[in-house]
């Protein structure tokens, strides 16, 4: 079993329409995103991917720039946090 996934890219996260990194995201919240035209371009595709791997089972997907990898995964404040849940509770303990 999963628990994390790290997706690396050239981006340090998923942004709201004011282009500010947004931190948490739900499989609802990243729909959302979607569907209002917030996300476009090669994010879209990222999204669409970090959508179908929560589907599959896995705990959360963490999408950060490549240059962030080994600190973002020890330092939950760096990228966007994707989970399949929509409560704000810590992820670990939703697992």
């Amino acid at each position: 079993k999963v628990d994390e996934l790290l997706y690396l890219t050239d981006q340090r996260g998923i942004w709201d329409a004011d282009k500010n990194i947004l931190k948490r995201q739900s499989s609802a919240d990243l729909q959302n995103l979607i569907d209002t035209g917030v996300v476009q371009g090669g994010m879209l595709a990222k999204t669409q991917t970090i959508l179908a791997v929560l589907a599959s089972k896995i705990g959360c997907v963490r999408i950060l720039h490549a240059e962030d990898a080994v600190t973002g995964f020890q330092n939950d404040a760096i990228g966007t946090l994707c989970t399949p849940f929509t409560s704000k509770e810590p992820i670990h303990a939703a697992l």
